[in-house]
């Protein structure tokens, strides 16, 4: 396995993403959500092909209790919620589901609050960031980059990245994280497993 190093932590090149372990997810997904045995076979089979790293949310289902019940803390566990339950609250739930004390990483599944970034969503951030190492966004648009690239709070960015949308090579996206030294996550590279 690849790992890459940001900040002093290493993070496999792989990620896997666990909305299915929640959710009846993907386009050629006909045998709906797999069963809790099913799930610890596959984290099994991560950890030993030395994947580390663990995409969930907790809007992905139950998705976090079952990563919970199969013990994730030699994972680097990054989780997503909305910018209406940024909260502190919110994230300590994610933590008793997860059955972990901190997080890797915690991402807004949308830009909502990075376009009215002030001092109040500030101070949420430092009660958060006891629980997490890392704070970042998930971003849909060229706009919505640039509003996390130009964030200091910003250590994470998740982009979409695919086949068909080569917009980070195209505007140089991985070169200005690079420069401004945030972590870039990639989804949706195999279109909900169509590819």
């Amino acid at each position: 396995m690849i790992y890459e190093e940001f900040r002093g932590y290493k993070i496999s090149k792989l990620s896997l993403g666990t909305v299915q372990f929640g959710l009846d997810y993907g386009v050629n997904n006909s045998s709906g959500k797999p069963s809790q045995k099913s799930v610890n076979s596959i984290l099994d089979f991560v950890k030993n092909s030395g994947i580390n790293s663990l995409d969930t949310a907790n809007g992905y289902g139950d998705s976090e209790s079952v990563l919970g019940n199969y013990g994730v803390n030699s994972f680097q566990v990054i989780t997503k919620t909305s910018s209406e339950n940024f909260n502190l609250e919110t994230v300590k739930e994610s933590l008793e589901k997860l059955k972990v004390n901190k997080l890797f990483g915690l991402l807004l599944h949308d830009t909502k609050l990075l376009n009215s970034w002030s001092q109040k969503e500030k101070n949420i951030l430092n009660e958060i960031k006891k629980l997490t190492k890392f704070f970042g966004v998930s971003i849909y648009t060229s706009k919505e980059f640039h509003l996390a690239i130009d964030n200091p709070d910003v250590d994470i960015i998740q982009i979409p990245f695919n086949l068909f949308d080569q917009r980070a090579l195209k505007e140089n996206w991985f070169q200005k994280a690079r420069e401004k030294n945030k972590f870039i996550f990639i989804r949706s590279i195999y279109l909900q497993g169509l590819f």
